[in-house]
């Protein structure tokens, strides 16, 4: 288990890292839309976990849901990227997103 909780940080805060290469007018652009998405993710999640659509074989806490590493972490820091290089594409975005 403490091979997994050091990997669940180590993927939780690696994607950070790279925020300093985004600049602040980028940060500030995209930080609204990036969480909404995130919240919508999360929200998601707790529905799919009371449909036992999937389930995730670990909890960080009692009511915190398993995806919420994978949230914070590659999904916060990977849309701000992708929302910055695709701003005005729209077909390129939805190539990002498939």
């Amino acid at each position: 288990m403490k091979k997994t909780n050091g990997f669940i940080i180590m993927m939780t805060l690696l994607p950070w890292l790279t925020i300093p290469l985004l600049s602040i007018k980028t940060i500030k652009r995209f930080l609204p839309s990036s969480i909404l998405m995130s919240l919508y993710l999360v929200a998601e999640g707790r529905f799919a976990e009371k449909k036992k659509w999937w389930w995730f074989p670990f909890n960080l806490r009692r009511n915190v849901v398993g995806e919420i590493p994978l949230i914070i972490g590659p999904f916060l820091v990977g849309s701000l990227w992708i929302l910055k290089y695709t701003y005005g594409k729209f077909k390129l975005y939805l190539l990002e997103t498939l």
